[in-house]
């Protein structure tokens, strides 16, 4: 319950994961892991190497390596966790990219499942010899890695629904301020029909503009009609 709080309270794609990494890291045996995600953001094909690290986690100081490209290209393929011992006795799965000097003794690697596939992945390690990694912990990671792949779903809507209202303040705002322009040059006769026309071609340009006429004409709100107009366009 508190972990599940803990989560609806994220603000961001880090602090989620993050929240979550501690959770895993309480309720398994791993001493190693991160969680890796594609960017909602690029539209990049579905591929473990287009996989970045969103957090990550160890005890000791111990450096992270990511799963080797046949262990995470086989989570996606198939769209199911895996749960290996001995890894070191396992040439497809004891690389050097994978391994390095972590020494691990087995490893849990868990997709990130939403309704487009398979968005990314938990990966674990635990380099104790006595206490590997278990089916316990398997489906402990299972159940989170369902979670928190609905919850970075919905924070990305939460996002882009955030950022596409700010845009349409921004673009109701442009159009106030057009308005207001508009009301301060009142009339439909046909030299202000065409003093408009000027205005909408010059703002737009890069040309420089003198107003000339005599005091109380109008120069000061042309010259406002111009600068507002070329922000807008």
């Amino acid at each position: 319950y508190r972990l599940a709080l803990e989560m609806g309270n994220a603000q961001s794609e880090q602090e989620l994961c993050q929240i979550v990494l501690n959770g895993l890291f309480e309720g398994t045996s791993a001493d190693i892991g991160a969680i890796l995600n594609l960017d909602p953001s690029k539209s990049l094909p579905r591929k473990p190497e287009n996989l970045r690290v969103i957090a990550f986690q160890s005890v000791d100081e111990l450096p992270y390596r990511k799963p080797s490209d046949y262990l995470s290209k086989m989570v996606f393929d198939e769209g199911d966790a895996l749960l290996a011992h001995n890894i070191a006795d396992d040439s497809k799965l004891s690389t050097r990219d994978s391994l390095g000097k972590i020494h691990a003794q087995s490893v849990i690697c868990a997709p990130l499942r939403n309704k487009n596939g398979v968005a990314g992945l938990i990966h674990l390690y635990s380099t104790n010899p006595d206490n590997p990694l278990d089916s316990e912990d398997l489906e402990f990671t299972l159940a989170l890695a369902d979670q928190l792949a609905v919850s970075l779903q919905n924070l990305s809507e939460k996002l882009q629904l955030s950022d596409g209202l700010a845009r349409m303040e921004g673009e109701n705002k442009a159009l106030r301020e057009q308005l207001e322009l508009e009301s301060e040059l009142v009339g439909q006769s046909p030299s202000m029909v065409a003093l408009k026309e000027q205005i909408l071609r010059i703002a737009p340009t890069d040309a420089s503009v003198l107003i000339r006429g005599e005091s109380g004409v109008g120069k000061e709100l042309v010259a406002r009609a111009i600068h507002f107009n070329a922000r807008i366009l």
